[in-house]
């Protein structure tokens, strides 16, 4: 299982799944996807990055990317505007991926991968995304989902821009707000077309039943469940790419239990 969770008591519940797509016969090894999940307290701090499928060394570049993500939003400075710090952050990520590339003896380009990553801290909330996936939210237990950045309109892989693209600083996507979430979820494009109506055009939505099937009947079973959610056997009729799951329900407060 691709699992990387660290988490002490939390007003969040947060669990991660992935799963190789066919195209990889299935094999766990050749999964390019990656993500990574860290609630402490009231705060909430996830990521999952997408490994591109033409290069050779993505899922190490995506394994990379989520941790310095994860690190970089429990880290930054809430006090001041994201947009300059994300933009910081993913040239300092870029130098660091570089730096990585050299040692091996292979190009940065082969460790090429999406970013998505979103961050809770008390009443307030941070968003990133460069390439394709989503990030969906719901502010209120009532609330429609939002998607919190347009899908990605492409016509071929190659037409995604990842984190080590020579436009990737400019072309990130950030979002704040001090609404606190009552769910999240960050997803890689495997998972796009059977959660995002209409997608690739102007009227792209979240598709609600699935996200609802999420929250009543999958995300109760805990971690495990999601895993054997993403296992069943329809997926690979959906899609044949790889699928991961990054989500986050507010608990009950104690006196609502």
């Amino acid at each position: 299982m691709n699992i990387r969770i660290v988490s002490t008591p939390s007003r969040y519940n947060a669990f991660y799944a992935s799963r190789a797509g066919s195209k990889h016969d299935g094999k766990e090894e050749n999964n390019q996807d990656f993500g990574g999940v860290h609630v402490t307290d009231n705060h909430l701090f996830m990521a999952v990055c997408d490994g591109l499928g033409s290069c050779k060394h993505s899922r190490q570049g995506a394994e990379i990317v989520v941790d310095l993500a994860v690190k970089f939003l429990e880290y930054h400075d809430w006090k001041k505007p994201f947009e300059a710090q994300a933009r910081t952050f993913i040239a300092k990520t870029q130098k660091e991926l570089e730096t990585v590339a050299a040692k091996n003896g292979f190009s940065t380009q082969e460790m090429a991968c999406t970013l998505l990553a979103f961050a809770v801290r008390g009443d307030m909330y941070r968003a990133m995304q460069l390439g394709d996936g989503f990030i969906v939210a719901r502010f209120a237990s009532n609330a429609k989902f939002e998607m919190l950045f347009p899908s990605m309109e492409k016509e071929y892989a190659s037409d995604v821009i990842p984190v080590t693209a020579a436009d990737a600083i400019t072309s990130l996507l950030t979002r704040e707000g001090s609404s606190m979430p009552h769910f999240v979820c960050l997803s890689s494009d495997g998972v796009e077309r059977q959660a995002i109506t209409q997608i690739y055009t102007s009227n792209e939505h979240p598709f609600a039943k699935f996200f609802e099937f999420l929250i009543d009947e999958v995300l109760p079973g805990g971690q495990e469940h999601l895993h054997q959610y993403l296992s069943l056997p329809f997926w690979n009729e959906c899609t044949t790419d790889d699928r991961t799951l990054a989500c986050a329900l507010l608990s009950q407060p104690k006196g609502n239990q």
